[in-house]
């Protein structure tokens, strides 16, 4: 058993599963303008023409490369603290606040754009602090929060929940030609 150090720890989010959701939404957003200029052109007698085609496809692939650049940003430059009096994280709009262990009454799960995170609220203000539930280090997260909040912490609760639920999914079996996948 390691004893954690009693200064703030950071916990930074994994890439992969952002770049996962990047790729989906400018999947996404591929098939739709496709479409749509498909349907444009065959409404207006060209189609098809494939130069304006393949302009709309360029859309977005950019869209996606420039979301998976500023995934890189949100890794690298928003960790989630745990510190001896509180939690520091971000809300959905990137503003950094930090919550006392005491005035965090309850925390609630959600979900936006495939990814799992926690609501936890904050007083005095209207938006709450989303804590990603895609940390690289969730099980010190939770070992973290244990240590200053105590295990019955609703907090520590919610991540011990997150924890079991992702034990009880079906774990991606490995292949020869692709050792590495991820459970």
């Amino acid at each position: 058993m390691s004893v954690l150090p009693s200064s703030p720890m950071s916990f930074h989010l994994r890439l992969a599963p952002l770049l996962r959701t990047c790729a989906w939404l400018a999947g996404v957003l591929w098939v739709v303008t496709v479409g749509v200029e498909a349907l444009a052109q065959y409404r207006t007698g060209a189609f098809p023409s494939v130069p304006a085609l393949i302009r709309v496809m360029a859309l977005p692939l950019g869209l996606g490369a420039l979301l998976a650049l500023v995934d890189l940003v949100v890794v690298l430059a928003y960790p989630v603290r745990v510190l001896p009096e509180g939690l520091r994280g971000f809300n959905a709009w990137g503003a950094y606040k930090t919550v006392k262990w005491g005035d965090i009454p309850s925390v609630s799960p959600a979900s936006l754009l495939r990814m799992r995170y926690l609501r936890v609220p904050v007083p005095a203000s209207t938006w709450p602090m989303t804590v990603p539930l895609a940390l690289r280090d969730l099980p010190g997260f939770l070992a973290a929060i244990e240590q200053h909040a105590g295990p019955e912490h609703p907090l520590a609760a919610a991540v011990r929940l997150a924890l079991q639920a992702r034990s009880e999914a079906p774990v991606a079996t490995a292949t020869a030609a692709d050792p590495k996948v991820e459970p």
